[in-house]
């Protein structure tokens, strides 16, 4: 088995395909869980960050057998552009610029928070504090795309980060997929459910 790495981040898209390198969040997380698989055997828990980030969530707990839940850190939008995350919240008050308790313990446990991407990094940084709080003996951040600097800048923030594509120009998130439509609170739902249903995902 491989090292695990402390920092991946991969080229200016996928090669193989196109246009956007990933046609939707699920494809994206199929991907995102091929190069996680190293944790596969660590007893991990995925938690995805609502809303965007469950269903890549999702396809990386199928692929590593894991059990999925989610983190919620609240965007703080720029006064006339909400899309503009000044900062976050995360529900146990932690701030940057109460998680409501967990269903799964975290405690000695690899926990890999995963977002659909990182831009300006404030929400995936308000939740990475919220679960370092919680105590896992290895936190990892993964997301398909990402900012070269936020990736970066949060990788001192865990002990490893993985991020698929990191654009030389990159501008926006949705411009990484064919498909970026809203996630409903539904969606979120429905995945959390289907994923309590797999047989491998076993807290």
């Amino acid at each position: 088995m491989r090292p695990a790495p402390n920092s991946e981040a991969g080229g200016v898209r996928d090669g193989r395909r196109p246009g956007p390198p990933f046609r939707n969040r699920r494809h994206a997380g199929r991907a995102l869980g091929e190069r996680l698989c190293f944790w596969a055997d660590a007893h991990p828990v995925v938690l995805g960050l609502p809303r965007g980030g469950v269903p890549v969530g999702y396809e990386v707990a199928r692929a590593l057998g894991a059990p999925l839940d989610v983190i919620v850190a609240r965007k703080i939008g720029a006064p006339g552009n909400p899309e503009l995350g000044l900062g976050a919240v995360a529900e146990d008050g932690v701030r940057v610029f109460n998680a409501a308790a967990l269903r799964i313990p975290l405690e000695g446990r690899t926990a890999i928070v995963v977002d659909d991407g990182l831009a300006t990094g404030g929400t995936a940084l308000a939740a990475l504090r919220a679960v370092r709080h919680r105590s896992p003996r290895t936190l990892v951040l993964a997301a398909p795309v990402g900012a070269s600097t936020t990736v970066a800048a949060l990788a001192h923030e865990v002990d490893h980060v993985v991020c698929l594509v990191t654009p030389r120009r990159f501008r926006a998130i949705a411009e990484c997929y064919d498909d970026f439509d809203q996630t409903s609170d539904a969606d979120v739902i429905r995945l959390l459910l289907a994923c309590e249903r797999e047989p491998t995902a076993a807290a």
